[in-house]
């Protein structure tokens, strides 16, 4: 089964740069086959987020463009306050093996006292992993 690679929300805004290319990073990176994928979580974050500020709308257009290469996951539980302890819960369940890619600190630290390997931005030109 291929390993789960999730974005961020603000990996999104990272990519809308164009300071990497994802998908280069992810294979310099994994050594194994992998899907990438959003919860249906963190679009509706973005989404909040280019309501309130003009220029975060650009972001939200670059992720449309995305979705057609990326897989997105129906996970957004109301009863899970804040998207990155919905990523949290995602990313704890059952297999498949899951990897999440971001660049929140608190959420770094957070995933990796469960556990969970993070990819994190690094000199904003490159990605790495922490395992």
């Amino acid at each position: 089964m291929p390993l789960e690679v999730i974005l961020d929300t603000n990996i999104i805004i990272y990519l809308s740069e164009g300071k990497f290319n994802l998908n280069f990073e992810l294979e310099r990176l994994l050594t194994q086959e992998f899907n990438v994928v959003i919860l249906s979580a963190c679009i509706a974050e973005l989404e909040i987020l280019a309501k309130r500020e003009m220029k975060m709308k650009k972001h939200l257009l670059f992720l449309e463009k995305l979705r057609k290469k990326i897989t997105v996951i129906n996970y957004n539980p109301e009863t899970i306050p804040t998207t990155d302890e919905k990523i949290i819960a995602y990313v704890t369940k059952e297999p498949p093996e899951k990897v999440v890619v971001t660049n929140d600190k608190d959420l770094k630290k957070k995933l990796r006292k469960k556990g969970v390997p993070v990819i994190f931005v690094r000199k904003k030109t490159h990605l790495q992993l922490l395992r």
